[in-house]
């Protein structure tokens, strides 16, 4: 499988960290590697600058867009906190969570 856009991974994030509690995001890569099903090739392909791991890119900018949005929070270096606002989203959207959803929190 190829690694998925960086919106494929908003979702799961958000239900990996789901219990309230500060996760490892090196915790995360693991975790979610392993719900994707992703093989060590996917998980060493590099973007076209050869500087990054693809699958750490899309991780990182999914993580990006849900604290801009206000659904977790990093309390420490390299530690995600799923929101109240976080919670809700899961709820509100039970299959997908990408930018169109996103767009729905007030500014």
């Amino acid at each position: 499988m190829a690694v998925p856009d960086f919106q494929a991974f908003m979702r799961p994030i958000l239900e990996k960290i789901d219990d309230g509690n500060p996760h490892r995001l090196s915790e995360l890569y693991q975790r979610l590697a392993a719900f994707f099903a992703l093989t060590p090739e996917d998980l060493e392909e590099l973007l076209p600058s050869g500087k990054q791991a693809k699958y750490h890119n899309r991780i990182l900018w999914a993580k990006f867009h849900l604290d801009r949005a206000g659904l977790l929070t990093t309390p420490a270096r390299g530690v995600l906190q799923i929101t109240e606002l976080g919670r809700d989203f899961l709820r509100r959207y039970p299959q997908h969570i990408g930018m169109r959803e996103l767009q729905t929190v007030p500014a």
